[in-house]
């Protein structure tokens, strides 16, 4: 018996040839499949970036509660891509030696982060200058501590403006200027931390924090064996910041 008398004795199923519309549906279910199999991956790959973050910044301030991280550590910490923030690796001179600076500008929230190298005789740092607040904070790895201190504003420059001279000097390096030296005593421990800036509170969380005022004049005369001492550089001024005994 022939396969058509088989199909038509019910032996064989009918086989149909397809149309042009179930040609169009299985064109349209396949992309529709490849479409959502893109959104899975966009989104498996989302979840992976965002777990990898928490475990970084959760394993940076174990470093810094142990006093282990380094400068580039602290600068990965915040090196996640942020709108608005304008970064900027700098170059100055000091005794002869080309010193590295990383500084961060945030004109809209009117924020500048500063992140300072250990070099003669200064201590790495990680500062937030918050001028909505007006006051700045900054993290001191070696000694495990956080300080908080109004912002000098005749020492310092307004983000719009720092913003400005930054583009303009883009791949200069600074010539060396003189420094202002501010001598200050830890005074009180910060007991409200809303006053610090979200990336200071992360990362002084489980560090002590204290409020900076000017040493008295007795202290200054004395000159005591300074605890801490930073510099925050700008194209034309150098804010030199030591902490001594109170």
């Amino acid at each position: 018996m022939s396969m058509e008398k088989h199909a038509e004795a019910g032996y064989l199923p009918t086989i149909t040839a397809p149309t042009a519309m179930d040609s169009k549906r299985q064109s349209q279910n396949g992309g529709h499949k490849m479409v959502v199999m893109v959104i899975a991956a966009s989104t498996i790959i989302q979840v992976i970036t965002l777990i990898g973050i928490g475990w970084y910044t959760s394993n940076l301030l174990t470093k810094v509660g142990q006093g282990q991280q380094s400068h580039a550590d602290l600068q990965t910490a915040t090196a996640h891509s942020r709108p608005g923030i304008n970064v900027y690796n700098v170059k100055f001179e000091e005794k002869g030696d080309i010193i590295p600076e990383r500084i961060e500008v945030d004109v809209e929230n009117r924020i500048e982060t500063v992140y300072g190298n250990k070099h003669h005789g200064l201590d790495q740092f990680v500062a937030v200058q918050d001028f909505k607040k007006g006051i700045m904070s900054f993290i001191v790895p070696r000694t495990k501590t956080c300080y908080v201190k109004t912002i000098s504003t005749a020492l310092t420059t307004e983000p719009e403006a720092l913003k400005t001279q930054l583009d303009q000097l883009q791949n200069q390096t600074w010539p060396e200027t003189t420094r202002a030296t501010e001598i200050m005593v830890a005074s009180a421990p910060v007991n409200d931390r809303s006053v610090l800036p979200a990336k200071m509170a992360e990362l002084c969380k489980g560090l002590p924090v204290y409020w900076l005022t000017p040493a008295s004049t007795s202290t200054r005369r004395k000159r005591q064996t300074v605890e801490v001492s930073i510099c925050i550089r700008y194209p034309s001024t150098h804010e030199l910041t030591q902490i001594s005994p109170a």
